[in-house]
């Protein structure tokens, strides 16, 4: 899969606001950077590989973080 272009990306990232917030769950830097990082990612990233990219764009993120903060896009559709 290309990776999307900067104005997909950006309303990914406001569809996945919209569902932390029609879910009542707490819209964070953190979550953000690591649906961020995967919105504009080209290939089919691991964990670790996730890790790396959100870590050099200056977020920091824990393990239990992210794979919550990727439950909670698979729930809410925006990936698989």
């Amino acid at each position: 899969m290309p990776p999307l272009s900067p104005d997909e990306a950006a309303a990914l990232l406001e569809r996945f606001r919209r569902h932390l917030r029609e879910r009542r769950l707490p819209v964070t830097r953190q979550r953000l950077a690591v649906a961020n990082a995967i919105f504009q990612s080209g290939d089919h990233p691991t964990v670790e590989e996730l890790q790396r990219r959100v870590k050099t764009s200056g977020a920091g993120v824990g393990t239990a973080t992210l794979y919550r903060t990727v439950q909670v896009l698979v729930e809410s559709g925006l990936i698989r």
